[in-house]
């Protein structure tokens, strides 16, 4: 099922302007003039405001604060929460563009006690952006934790994105977007845990990657820890819908530990050049058809699309490591079924953690080097 039909909360109506005073509206004229006259003269553009730090704590009109505070940041600024707990419910952000040489960062001020922020957050063309140490719950029918639409060298890492089971939202985190965007995305070292639990059939995934691919768009899922998606996968790259739906092109999926869903991995329809490599898959439970109960690691499903690889994964607690049954995905390294990692637990992303030596080499405790 497309996310575009995920019903997602409405962008909340803004209050009406307050009316302004004669001399007000007599100073707004003036100066609009001026600047429009600035170029004509030929006089300097204003130099750039030094970038601002500027911190928020949790209070009685955080949903508001909260949304003025990231709308008004711009190249340079960072804003710094404080930890508590922060009721923000669903929010269309419209937001400031970054530069790869002065990114907006919204992250922790402190590190060891992540702000939770429940409710949602929906960023559209967030370039240089950088999410850092949050924790994010949703909260809102329909809505995923985290919507990331389009946008250029944006950035979420050390976070953790809940609440799904609870919304009947088709993702955890939704990255969508269209005409050749998003590209050089990072999703790194994050926990996505408990997606949802609805009645539809095998649509609620943890991580759903689903942007219309185009040559440049693309950007990379790496150490991060996935699990519960029972009733779905833990990354989706593709649309659903019908056959040949356009997907991503150019996503790598890098030394994530995913466990305890329908699928790890799943590919769908017309995805190009995507890579999955070495990652840790553990406890597929999607058989393939009511005849067939096999279960699989990694799942091409009516991949049409070409340049897809899958190298040196770690497989465990399925029947296959990669069902691709039109032959679409190449394959290089070794992608197979092998012992049991030794998860030390499995109710958290830090249980997730394996104790069989070989397993280390692979997921988000990978060194980049697969022992097979």
């Amino acid at each position: 099922m497309p996310l575009s039909e995920v019903r997602t909360p409405a962008a909340p109506a803004r209050g009406r302007t307050p009316a302004r005073s004669p001399l007000a509206t007599l100073l707004g004229v003036l100066a609009a003039v001026v600047a429009l006259a600035a170029p004509l003269l030929g006089a300097a553009a204003p130099a750039s405001a030094a970038p601002r730090t500027i911190t928020l704590a949790p209070g009685p009109h955080v949903r508001v604060e909260f949304r003025d505070a990231v709308e008004a940041l711009r190249p340079g600024d960072t804003l710094q929460l404080a930890p508590g707990t922060y009721e923000i419910g669903y929010l269309w952000l419209k937001v400031a563009r970054g530069l790869a040489s002065a990114p907006i960062v919204v992250k922790a001020q402190d590190w060891r006690r992540p702000p939770l922020l429940r409710g949602g957050l929906n960023l559209t063309d967030a370039d240089h952006w950088t999410l850092h140490r949050l924790r994010v719950e949703a909260t809102a029918p329909n809505g995923p934790a985290l919507h990331m639409t389009g946008g250029t060298g944006w950035r979420v890492t050390s976070s953790e994105f809940f609440g799904a089971r609870n919304t009947d939202a088709y993702a955890n985190v939704a990255i969508d977007g269209g005409g050749g965007y998003p590209r050089g995305f990072v999703f790194s070292q994050n926990c996505v845990h408990d997606a949802g639990r609805s009645e539809r059939w095998k649509t609620d995934h943890n991580i759903y990657v689903k942007f219309r691919g185009a040559p440049g768009s693309g950007g990379t899922i790496s150490k991060n820890t996935i699990y519960n998606h029972q009733n779905g996968a833990g990354i989706k790259l593709g649309d659903g819908g019908l056959p040949g739906a356009p997907g991503p092109w150019g996503v790598k999926v890098e030394q994530n530990t995913i466990a305890q869903g329908g699928r790890q991995v799943l590919l769908s329809h017309d995805v190009r050049g995507n890579v999955v490599v070495g990652n840790l898959l553990y406890g597929s439970t999607e058989p393939f058809t009511t005849a067939d109960r096999r279960t699989t690691g990694i799942y091409a499903l009516m991949v049409s699309g070409t340049g897809n690889k899958v190298a040196d994964n770690y497989v465990a607690r399925a029947s296959m490591a990669l069902r691709d049954p039109y032959g679409k995905v190449g394959v290089s390294g070794v992608t197979a079924v092998r012992p049991d990692p030794g998860f030390r637990g499995t109710g958290s992303c830090a249980a997730l953690d394996p104790t069989y030596w070989k397993a280390r080499y692979y997921g988000r405790t990978s060194t980049g080097v697969y022992r097979s």
